[in-house]
């Protein structure tokens, strides 16, 4: 992984991204959830989900995460969530926390993820890695990260 103009390229199926999360205040009672969701940058195209893995790349996954872009490496805690309006994986943490979660993403940025628009505009493209520390439901902090996951990286 490394910077490239305002975001992080990262390879596609091999490349990934560590994030180490911590929080020292103490969030009344435990545990709390750490939410990462894709979604689109461009305002235009946000509302275009990222609901699978492109026809082109669904072998790199286990067939029960195929409509999963965005896998975890991590082996405890956490679960992948379809229940809302947009994907995501979730991580159970303890308060205060300080943790390290382990992303891949299995398409490129200019792959069919929405499984209806095969050619999403260069705009369409540009994602951003929502990361959302929750606790009951309500919003305690989240911080976005814009990735470019490629084939390719030079």
């Amino acid at each position: 992984m490394k910077p490239w103009k305002n975001a992080y390229k990262i390879k596609r199926k091999t490349g990934i991204m560590i994030i180490k999360i911590q929080h020292d205040d103490n969030i009344n009672g435990n545990p709390a959830i750490i939410r990462t969701t894709l979604v689109r940058k461009s305002n235009i195209h946000r509302h275009h989900l990222i609901n699978e893995i492109c026809p082109k790349h669904e072998s790199d996954s286990k067939k029960t995460l195929k409509n999963q872009m965005m896998q975890t490496i991590n082996h405890l805690n956490y679960w992948y969530d379809s229940t809302g309006y947009r994907k995501s994986i979730c991580f159970r943490v303890n308060n205060p926390f300080q943790t390290v979660i382990g992303l891949k993403f299995l398409c490129n940025k200019g792959c069919d993820t929405t499984g209806y628009l095969p050619n999403l505009t260069k705009r369409g493209q540009n994602l951003f890695l929502i990361i959302t520390l929750e606790k009951h439901g309500m919003i305690i902090g989240r911080k976005s990260v814009e990735i470019c996951p490629t084939d390719l990286i030079k």
